[in-house]
């Protein structure tokens, strides 16, 4: 059923059926529409991008675990910040730049895959708290719970908590 509705949806995209009504651009930097509506295949594709971020995250945080490890640092990796370490660690400081140039490579992939600039994505995160946007901001929730693109409320209470 879901391949069929995206067939569908891929024929009138290629055909011209479905116009885009959401939002525009302007020398290639995407506007919000000026209802302040986020439509549903906005919604669509945030969640896309959204699953797939939250994925490449959680891989991420496994390769910064292991980079933490080998090179004994701390929790903060305040070391990081500390010239003197730096310079007596280079090797350290390249292989930061590199898991930060693989996290950038890897989210402008996501947004391209997607069609979704991250201007708006984050758009649409903040669109979410208008009321009008209710009824999308309570599919995307849906959606991304299903797909447990969410972290647990327990888990998200923690990290707040620690914070403090």
């Amino acid at each position: 059923m879901v391949r069929k509705i995206l067939g569908i949806l891929i024929l009138a995209g290629l055909f011209g059926a479905c116009k885009q009504t959401s939002a525009t651009t302007q020398n290639g930097k995407f506007v919000p529409p000026r209802d302040g509506l986020i439509r549903k295949a906005q919604a669509d594709r945030y969640i896309k991008v959204s699953i797939a971020l939250y994925q490449a995250l959680q891989k991420q945080a496994e390769e910064i675990k292991a980079f933490k490890a080998k090179y004994k640092l701390s929790e903060s990796m305040e070391e990081l910040s500390m010239a003197d370490y730096i310079k007596k660690h280079p090797e350290v400081k390249a292989a930061w730049d590199s898991i930060i140039n693989k996290w950038q490579a890897t989210e402008d992939s996501i947004y391209k895959a997607e069609g979704m600039s991250q201007d708006e994505f984050n758009w649409i995160a903040g669109a979410l708290i208008n009321p009008k946007n209710k009824p999308m901001k309570d599919y995307i929730q849906r959606k991304l719970k299903e797909a447990n693109a969410l972290p647990e409320e327990g888990e998200a209470k923690g990290k707040e908590e620690k914070g403090k």
